[in-house]
């Protein structure tokens, strides 16, 4: 037999301008929360090529 435990919390991985209030309103609605102590990064250029090549 196998124990399922009930899922507590889910990081969705959609983000939000900070500025985009129907967004914000919307995932709100959902009952999700804003983390201020999370941090975006996104990787361009050269940066994705380095991660690219391993």
């Amino acid at each position: 037999m196998v124990a399922v435990r009930p899922c507590e919390e889910a990081d969705h991985p959609r983000t939000a301008a900070r500025d985009d209030e129907r967004l914000l309103r919307f995932y709100e609605s959902l009952g999700g929360k804003q983390h201020p102590e999370k941090v975006f990064f996104r990787l361009t250029g050269e940066g994705l090529a380095r991660l690219a090549e391993g």
